[in-house]
């Protein structure tokens, strides 16, 4: 129940964006996700910090609604998007590097659109590296698990044998 709790998915959010793996991962899932968001948002005549506060809620991830939230607020004060995404820090900088092609371009929603493509298929190459690794790490694993439990019965065994003696 405390999981359900605003705290506690920031909480378990933090621990989890932390991890060497999973925190990247979950990093550029979401982050994809929301610049597809924003980018559909803008193709079809949404203005930037409407279409931000927007993406932002589509957000699964808290930690991820709160960067877009605060890059939202320096777009709303007059910083350009991708000098936003740049000093937050917390977004991939691949997002801000294809957001400032976008603004020098004029382009914006399709280099959004770019970005996220880039960010998904970084997430699935990562999840197939992590799959085919999973298989080895496993069989290490249920090999060390059974071989310590061999040698606890055969330990137990020589032990019975030294107090018939």
């Amino acid at each position: 129940s405390w999981s359900r709790t605003p705290a506690g998915q920031r909480s378990l959010s933090r621990v989890v964006m932390q991890m060497p793996v999973a925190g990247p991962l979950v990093r550029d899932v979401e982050t994809a996700r929301c610049l597809t968001s924003l980018s559909a948002l803008l193709e079809n005549g949404v203005s930037l910090v409407p279409a931000m506060e927007i993406a932002g809620q589509g957000a699964r991830n808290p930690l991820v609604r709160q960067a877009l939230g605060r890059i939202g607020d320096e777009v709303r004060v007059g910083v350009r998007l991708s000098d936003a995404i740049a000093d937050d820090g917390f977004l991939p900088m691949t997002a801000a590097q294809l957001a400032a092609v976008g603004e020098r371009s004029g382009d914006m929603p399709g280099q959004l659109a770019q970005a996220a493509t880039i960010l998904e298929a970084r997430s699935r190459r990562r999840i197939a590296t992590l799959t085919t690794l999973a298989g080895p790490v496993m069989t290490l694993l249920l090999g060390v698990l059974i071989g310590g439990i061999v040698l606890t019965l055969l330990s137990a065994i020589m032990s019975v044998n030294d107090l018939a003696l």
